[in-house]
């Protein structure tokens, strides 16, 4: 993945009309939640989705907290809630076939201040922020 592609999803609303869009962007300015540290430290593969990724082997309450307002808001804005269990990862190749950790991998520290909506304008062509915010102080 491209460097600047680098993310973790939080909910993912697929096609958003711009009735949605508008009403997600006030739901998302009114959550608060605490910033967090998150450690990376569990390397995985999709292997279906042929995925490698990274994520938490124990993510942190804030970030639970913070998927389940935007899960929330995204109902209460019309759109379809994740139904599946959280599985918070960032995607570091697609297509990958076979992936095992690096032996030399060492976990990653990242302190997330903030959160955004992020449009995808076509494959490959990378994200767009529509907005972003501000978590409050830990």
């Amino acid at each position: 993945m491209p460097r600047g592609n680098l993310h973790l999803t939080l909910v993912f609303p697929g096609q958003t009309p711009p009735g949605r869009r508008d009403c997600l962007i006030r739901a998302a300015a009114a959550i608060r939640c605490p910033a967090f540290d998150l450690h990376l430290d569990r390397f995985g593969h999709f292997r279906r989705a042929r995925i490698a990724w990274l994520g938490p082997a124990e993510p942190p309450p804030a970030l639970l907290e913070l998927y389940r307002q935007l899960n929330t808001a995204l109902a209460d804005c019309g759109g379809e809630p994740e139904t599946r269990p959280f599985a918070p990862h960032v995607t570091l190749a697609r297509k990958a076939v076979r992936c095992r950790a690096p032996a030399d991998f060492l976990p990653i520290d990242w302190a997330v201040r903030s959160f955004a909506l992020v449009e995808s304008p076509g494959a490959g062509s990378g994200y767009r922020v529509l907005a972003s915010w501000l978590l409050t102080a830990p």
